[in-house]
């Protein structure tokens, strides 16, 4: 996908190999999953932030010329939210939690006892690149927001709306917080 991509960006489309946009791939990929794997596997978190770390490399490569400078914007998520749930966000966190199976149980308490250090880690891989980071867990306008989450991951119409305000506020600034000019942005959520 990604050789596609970037042939496609060059103006040089190829074709993609037969099957892959069948959902055969896709099939294969979660069949493949072994969340004992996962759990007992002590360099996926690791692995995660390398590959995060690359593809902000990967990134930079267009900067200053095609892109001014790059924003990360971490997503809002309960785990790390900077408020407490609301009762209607515990309401339906609930009722989502009780019909996930088991799988999801243990996979979300294995992320979690990883949740602060992944964070902290994001945002030092970003400062370390010169990529601006942007947590929307923090953010006082989303955290005055009396209902922000649908479910775990998920947020209403008023959450969606306030997070673009606050994104183009960000993408409109002219410098990077570390006082370096820039003409345009990307932005990466």
């Amino acid at each position: 996908w990604i050789t596609y991509r970037w042939k496609h960006v060059l103006g040089h489309p190829i074709e993609l190999p037969s099957g892959f946009d069948s959902g055969s791939l896709l099939n294969d990929l979660r069949g493949s999953l072994n969340f004992s794997d996962l759990l007992h596997d002590s360099k996926s978190v690791e692995r995660a932030l390398e590959n995060f770390g690359h593809i902000l490399s990967v990134l930079q490569a267009f900067q200053p010329r095609k892109i001014g400078r790059l924003i990360f914007a971490l997503q809002p998520v309960p785990e790390w939210f900077g408020r407490p749930l609301s009762q209607i966000e515990q309401k339906l966190s609930a009722i989502v939690d009780r019909h996930r199976g088991e799988k999801w149980r243990v996979v979300h308490q294995y992320l979690l006892g990883h949740a602060k250090e992944f964070r902290v880690t994001l945002e030092a891989i970003c400062h370390r690149q010169s990529v601006e980071f942007l947590d929307l867990n923090k953010c006082p306008e989303l955290l005055g927001l009396e209902w922000v989450f649908i479910d775990r991951y998920h947020l209403t119409d008023d959450a969606q709306a306030c997070i673009a305000s606050i994104l183009h506020a960000a993408v409109s600034r002219k410098t990077l917080s570390n006082g370096s000019g820039a003409v345009s942005s990307c932005l990466i959520s």
